[in-house]
C-alpha cells in the first residue's frame, strides 16, 4: 500500500513539473513573440528613414537641376547681350574702316588727276607727239570716268552706311532674339517639366509617408492588442498555476483524509506472515487470498477517484497500475 501511494505521489510531482515546464515554455514563447515585435517595428522604422532619406535626395537633385537651368539661362541672356553688342560696333567698325579706304583712293584718284592736268598743261603739243597726247588725253578721260564712278560709289557707301546705322541692329538684334528667344523657350519648357517631375515627386513623397504613418498606426495599435492579450494569458497562467498548486495540496490532503479509504465500505487488513507459519502452504494460499483482495479493493477506490476527476493523469495512472497489479497476482487455488 505504501509503494502505490508513493507512486500517486511521484505522479502528482510529475504532473506539477510538467505544469511548470509548461508555463515556462510559455513564459519563453511570450518573450520570443515580444523580441520578434520590437525587430519588425526596428525595421519598419529603418524603411521609413531609408526611403524618406531617399525622396529627399532625389528632391535635391531636382532643387540643383533646376538652379542649374536657371544660372543656364541667365548666362544665355548675358551672352545675348554681349553678342548684340559686338555685332553692332564690328559692323559699324568695318563700315567706317571701308569708307575710310574708299576716301583715300578717291583722294589719290584726284591727286593723280590733278597731277596729270598739270603736267598737261606744261608741256605743249608737237606734231611728233600727238599719239601720246591721245593717249594721256584717253588715260585723262578714263581716270575722269573712275572718278566719277568712285564719286557715286562713295555716295551710295554714305547713303547705305546712314541706313546701315540705323536698320543693321535691327535687324540683327532681331535675329539673334528669335534664335535666343527659341532657345530660352526651350530651357523654359525643361524647367516647366523639371518643375512638374519636382511635384510629383513631392506629391509621391507626401503618400509614402502617409502610408509609412499609418503602417506605424496600426503596428502601434497590433501590439497594444497583442501587450493586452500576453497580460491576460499570463494573469490566466498565473490563476492556472495556484488553482494547480491547490489541486495539488486537495489531493495531498485527500490522501490523508478517511473517507478516501472508506473502512466500512473498502476493509484492507493484510498483515505479514509470522515467522512460524512461513513454510506453510495455506498460510501463503491465505496470504495471496488478503493480497489480492486489498489490491482490488485499491483499484476499486482509484476507480471511483477517476470517476470524479476522469482529467487528472495521476489518478489514470494508479488506476492503470492497480489494475496491472491485479492481474499479476498468482491465482489462489
Amino acid at each position: 500500500m505504501k509503494y502505490v501511494f508513493d507512486e500517486l505521489e511521484a505522479e502528482v510531482a510529475q504532473y506539477a513539473v510538467d505544469r511548470k515546464h509548461d508555463a515556462i515554455e510559455r513564459k519563453n514563447l511570450l518573450i520570443a513573440n515580444d523580441n520578434l515585435i520590437a525587430e519588425c517595428l526596428s525595421k519598419e522604422v529603418f524603411s521609413v528613414a531609408t526611403n524618406s532619406k531617399l525622396n529627399v535626395g532625389q528632391f535635391t537633385e531636382m532643387i540643383v537641376a533646376h538652379t542649374d537651368v536657371e544660372a543656364r539661362c541667365l548666362g544665355l541672356e548675358a551672352e545675348l547681350a554681349k553678342l548684340r553688342n559686338t555685332s553692332h560696333r564690328d559692323n559699324q567698325e568695318e563700315l567706317i574702316n571701308h569708307f575710310s579706304k574708299l576716301e583715300v583712293n578717291h583722294l589719290n584718284l584726284q591727286l593723280k588727276y590733278q597731277n596729270l592736268t598739270d603736267s598737261f598743261g606744261n608741256n605743249p603739243s608737237t606734231p611728233d607727239k600727238d599719239t601720246l597726247d591721245f593717249d594721256s588725253v584717253f588715260v585723262i578721260g578714263k581716270m575722269q570716268a573712275s572718278l566719277q564712278g568712285k564719286d557715286n560709289v562713295i555716295r551710295q557707301l554714305k547713303k547705305q552706311l546712314s541706313q546701315l546705322q540705323v536698320t543693321r541692329s535691327d535687324t540683327d538684334s532681331t535675329f539673334t532674339v528669335q534664335t535666343t528667344d527659341s532657345q530660352i523657350t526651350k530651357l523654359t519648357e525643361q524647367v516647366t517639366n523639371l518643375q512638374a517631375q519636382n511635384n510629383s515627386f513631392r506629391a509621391e513623397n507626401d503618400k509614402i509617408k502617409q502610408h509609412y504613418k499609418e503602417l506605424y498606426d496600426s503596428i502601434k495599435i497590433t501590439r497594444a492588442k497583442h501587450i493586452e492579450q500576453v497580460t491576460a494569458l499570463t494573469t490566466k497562467n498565473v490563476n492556472l498555476k495556484s488553482q494547480t498548486l491547490e489541486k495539488v495540496n486537495s489531493v495531498n490532503k485527500d490522501q490523508v483524509k478517511p473517507n478516501v479509504l472508506a473502512r466500512r465500505k473498502h476493509a484492507i487488513d493484510v498483515e505479514p506472515i509470522v515467522p512460524r507459519l512461513r513454510n506453510n502452504k495455506d498460510a501463503h494460499l491465505d496470504y495471496l487470498r488478503h493480497l489480492k483482495e486489498s489490491v482490488k479493493t485499491i483499484h476499486n477506490i482509484v476507480e471511483e477517484a477517476k470517476v470524479v476527476r476522469p482529467l487528472d493523469r495521476s489518478i489514470v495512472s494508479a488506476c492503470r497500475y492497480t489494475k496491472q497489479s491485479h492481474l499479476n497476482l498468482p491465482r489462489s487455488n
